[in-house]
C-alpha cells in the first residue's frame, strides 16, 4: 500500500510539471562595484524566466522569489552549480508570519498564459553561464493553493552588460 502511494504522488508530481514550462530565460550581470577586493557583492545579477501554463486549467504560481541556492552538479567532464530560485515562509521565533496575498506575487495563468519571475542576486565572482531552477513548494499550509513543483532551465550563458564591463 505504501509502495503505491509514493507511486502515485511521483505520477501526480510528473503530470503536473508537464502542466508549466521555462519557454525562455534570461542571465545577466548588471552592475560591478569598481576597485574592490574580497567583496560578496561586487557582481549584481539578474535573471528571468518566462513561464507558460501549457494545461487545460487555470493554474495559480508564485512569482515572489527570496531564496537563492546554488547547488553543485556534474555536468560531463565539469563541475557546474545550479541556481534554485525560491519562496521562503517568515518566521518570528516559532510563529509563521503569514503575508497579504499581494505580497506573494500571485498570478493566475489561464491554459496558454505566461508570465515572468524575475530576482537578482549578487555575487563577489563572475559567472560565466549557470542553469536555473524555479522551485515552488506549498507555501503556509496551503492555504494559497499555488502550483508545487519545479521547473529547469538549460545552461545560460551570461549576458555581460555595459556596467558589469571591466
Amino acid at each position: 500500500m505504501k509502495r503505491i502511494a509514493i507511486l502515485m504522488l511521483f505520477l501526480s508530481f510528473a503530470v503536473v510539471a508537464e502542466d508549466l514550462e521555462i519557454v525562455d530565460a534570461g542571465f545577466a550581470c548588471i552592475a560591478q562595484k569598481k576597485d574592490t577586493v574580497n567583496d560578496p557583492f561586487k557582481y549584481r545579477y539578474g535573471v528571468e524566466l518566462l513561464i507558460q501554463n501549457n494545461s487545460e486549467k487555470n493554474i495559480t504560481i508564485l512569482t515572489k522569489m527570496n531564496g537563492l541556492t546554488s547547488i553543485p552538479v556534474s555536468n560531463s567532464d565539469k563541475l557546474k552549480n545550479q541556481r534554485v530560485l525560491s519562496y521562503d515562509i517568515t518566521q518570528r521565533g516559532d510563529v509563521v508570519i503569514i503575508p497579504p496575498k499581494y505580497k506573494l506575487e500571485l498570478v493566475e495563468l489561464f491554459p496558454g498564459d505566461q508570465t515572468i519571475i524575475s530576482y537578482q542576486f549578487s555575487s563577489k565572482y563572475l559567472i560565466t553561464e549557470s542553469s536555473f531552477e524555479y522551485y515552488s513548494k506549498v507555501v503556509y499550509g496551503g492555504r494559497f493553493n499555488n502550483w508545487v513543483g519545479r521547473l529547469q532551465t538549460e545552461e545560460l550563458t551570461t549576458q555581460i552588460l555595459y556596467k558589469c564591463k571591466a
